[in-house]
């Protein structure tokens, strides 16, 4: 039961995450300030319903990683902890990533302290947020990236989850630490979205599927606490 119901937070995350940057990614023009101030003014409920859904996604991610620390306890208490760090380190990245997007949006919306600035200065310095904001995201999922590779350790050290879950997991966590030099990132496009996906949706489904296989779990509990 506790397998499934990360299962189903890590669905959750990745369905609000996605479709939350899907939304706010479709509405910005590459090098087209106005175009993409534009998109936004005209979508304005849709933008804010991006923001609400990038929230949620983190206070889904979040509640997934207090019940894998449950479920990963009997393999490492310590390492289970430092999934629980990264995991927080990200999410706290994530939420604040937010305010570049409704900075932006404030900047947009033209409010009277703005009013000595001409619109084109003020669709530059949104299009300038908006870009922090990608920036930030891949800040994120630097630590991403390491929560991943640390939750592929334990899956592998587990005998209560398949170890080829565990692979693909930390394949997956390494693929997000191509974010520390960019150049890599722009290269990688789009196998940077898709290839860590694989692993991650495998272990989601297999979470939300199978669970954990209860009665090894608790022989691996037993064996290392009682």
């Amino acid at each position: 039961m506790t397998g499934r119901l990360a299962g189903a937070f890590l669905f959750l995350w990745a369905l609000t995450g996605g479709l939350a940057y899907g939304y706010s990614q479709g509405m910005l023009v590459g090098g087209d300030a106005a175009a993409t101030a534009a998109n936004i003014l005209a979508s304005e409920t849709r933008f804010r319903l991006a923001i609400a859904g990038n929230l949620l996604s983190q206070a889904c991610f979040i509640a997934s990683t207090v019940v894998l620390y449950d479920v990963f306890t009997p393999v490492s208490r310590a390492a289970a902890r430092t999934v629980v760090f990264f995991n927080l380190t990200a999410c706290a990245i994530g939420v604040f990533n937010s305010l570049f997007q409704l900075g932006a949006l404030e900047v947009l919306q033209r409010p009277p302290y703005l009013s000595a600035y001409s619109t084109p200065q003020l669709q530059a310095l949104a299009a300038l947020l908006l870009k922090l904001n990608i920036q930030a995201l891949d800040m994120g999922q630097i630590f991403f990236g390491f929560q991943w590779i640390a939750v592929g350790y334990l899956i592998l050290r587990s005998v209560f989850i398949p170890r080829i879950l565990g692979a693909l997991v930390a394949f997956s966590g390494a693929w997000y630490l191509t974010r520390l030099y960019p150049p890599l990132v722009e290269a990688l496009m789009p196998y940077l979205i898709s290839m860590p996906a694989v692993g991650l949706l495998a272990f989601t489904l297999w979470l939300l599927v199978r669970g954990v296989n209860a009665q090894r779990w608790q022989e691996q509990f037993a064996a290392r606490f009682e």
